[in-house]
């Protein structure tokens, strides 16, 4: 049985996202959530070194957290793209279904 090949498929339906811009956006992501508790310290009385340390702590394992936001927000991106290109095929089809049905009406017999 002959394998049926259709040219660019496999890039329509690939997921692209890019690893940097993930991994960029979960260090802000916990950059923003340590600072804003380190900032809450501190309207507190604590110093900065001694709210930024505190923040840390309190945190727990950072490395930890970046890997499972990185695992969890690569997941989302990956549906996003596909649930993206999904809707464009899906458009693509009702715009050939309906030129399908007006070029149906204007045929000419030879």
């Amino acid at each position: 049985m002959r394998e049926i090949r259709i040219p660019g498929l496999r890039r329509v339906l690939r997921v692209s996202w890019s690893p940097s811009a993930v991994e960029r956006e979960v260090a802000e992501e916990i950059r923003f959530h340590l600072d804003a508790r380190a900032e809450e310290l501190m309207r507190h009385g604590l110093s900065e070194r001694d709210a930024r340390e505190r923040a840390h702590a309190e945190y727990g394992d950072i490395e930890q957290s970046r890997r499972e936001l990185a695992r969890v927000d690569r997941r989302r991106v990956g549906h996003e793209h596909h649930t993206e290109r999904l809707m464009s095929i899906s458009d693509d089809i009702r715009y050939a279904a309906r030129s399908l049905a007006r070029a149906r009406g204007r045929r000419t017999e030879v």
